[in-house]
Formats: C-alpha cells, sequence, structure tokens
C-alpha cells in the first residue's frame, strides 16, 4: 500500500508535489503565472477562447502587482538620487574653489618689502666744559650732520675734531671739523667713511654741546 502510494506522487507533476507547492509559494509571484499558463495551455482541456481569456487575465493580475512594485522602486532610486547630488555638487564646488584659489595664489607675484626710508639717526651726544676726549661711536658712512652749541660769552672758543679709533690728536695731528667761536647754535655737513671714531673737543671760557647724526 505505500509503495503504490509513493509511486502515485512519483507520477504527479511538480507543481502538484508538496515541494513544488511550496516552491511556488516563496518564490510568488516569480513562478506563479508561468505555472499557471503552463497548466492551462499544456495540461488543460478548455476551449481555446477560456484559455485566451484566462492568459488575459493572469497578465493584468501580473501586471497589477508588478507595476507599483516597479514604480516604487524607481521612486526610491530618484529620492537617493536628490539626495547625492546636492552634496556631490557642494563638494565638486568646494574643489574647484580650492583649486581656483590655489592657482591665483600661485599666480599672484610675491610682493617685495618696500626699501626702508633713510632719515637722520642720532649717533652720538656729549656736553664738555672744558677739553676732553669722547667715547667711541661708529658711523655707517656716508653723510654725517654735526649740531652744535656754545655757552659762554665772546671769549667762548670751541674745536671739534673727529678722530679716527687708535690716532691722537698729539701724535698724528688733524684738523677740527668745525672751529667755534662766540657763543653760538649752528651744525654743519661731515662726510665719513665706514669706522669707529671719537670726538677730541678743545674749550675754553665756555661749554659746548655737540650732537653727531648720521643719514640712514
Amino acid at each position: 500500500m505505500t509503495h503504490e502510494r509513493n509511486e502515485t506522487e512519483a507520477k504527479k507533476p511538480w507543481y502538484k508535489t508538496v515541494l513544488g507547492i511550496l516552491f511556488i509559494i516563496f518564490t510568488f509571484p516569480l513562478t506563479l503565472p508561468p505555472v499557471l499558463l503552463y497548466v492551462i495551455w499544456v495540461k488543460s482541456k478548455q476551449d481555446q477562447i477560456v484559455k485566451i481569456i484566462l492568459t488575459a487575465l493572469i497578465a493584468i493580475v501580473t501586471l497589477v502587482i508588478w507595476i507599483p512594485a516597479l514604480s516604487d522602486n524607481q521612486t526610491q532610486t530618484d529620492s537617493n538620487a536628490l539626495r547625492q547630488t546636492p552634496t556631490d555638487s557642494v563638494t565638486e564646488s568646494t574643489s574647484q574653489e580650492k583649486a581656483e584659489n590655489i592657482d591665483e595664489s600661485e599666480l599672484q607675484p610675491t610682493p617685495e618689502p618696500s626699501p626702508k626710508q633713510k632719515e637722520w639717526v642720532n649717533v652720538f651726544e656729549v656736553t664738555a666744559n672744558s677739553s676732553k676726549q669722547s667715547e667711541t661711536f661708529h658711523l655707517n658712512g656716508g653723510q654725517q650732520k654735526i649740531i652744535y652749541k656754545t655757552v659762554g660769552d665772546d671769549y667762548t672758543m670751541c674745536a671739534i675734531y673727529v678722530m679716527d679709533e687708535g690716532t691722537s690728536l698729539d701724535e698724528n695731528g688733524g684738523f677740527p671739523v668745525v672751529m667755534i667761536d662766540g657763543s653760538q647754535e649752528d651744525e654743519t655737513m661731515m662726510r665719513k667713511s665706514a669706522g669707529d671714531y671719537y670726538m677730541d673737543l678743545s674749550i675754553a671760557n665756555g661749554s659746548c654741546i655737540v650732537e653727531l647724526q648720521e643719514y640712514r
């Protein structure tokens, strides 16, 4: 009895077996329409008109099931594309702006620092009431200006010597840059080369104020 039942099950079409039915259920709606068409046109003994009508109904039902699903997928795809497009556009725009800024900065020449304007700079200043030698000062070379002022009477005298460092007025001699008689205030130009110097002041009957400036 069991053997006959197994033979009967084996003679059944695959879509009528348990496995076939489960396969159709789990793969619906992919496999159901082809199976129905197979049954209608191969296994069924209905009239040709009935087969055509059933086929049309299956086609309509399949379209009704598939069209909304396809529409939802297309809508989701378009929505994702719209969400990604602004980000991509912003990223591309930002990258392009950075590239343009880099190109412009590379093309622009580096401005050269403007040369420093020369001016009169106070180098040395001394006040003396009697003959004396000053401390050493340095000149860069070029134009110098001695601004002086004597305080005293008509018998006041002041001789200003600018000596090279390492020399002596007593041993090497020299000529004064300026010789002042009486009480007065004035200035004179001087042109000494770069080097170290000192002042030797010879003063009588008064005092002398001397300021040395250089054009730097």
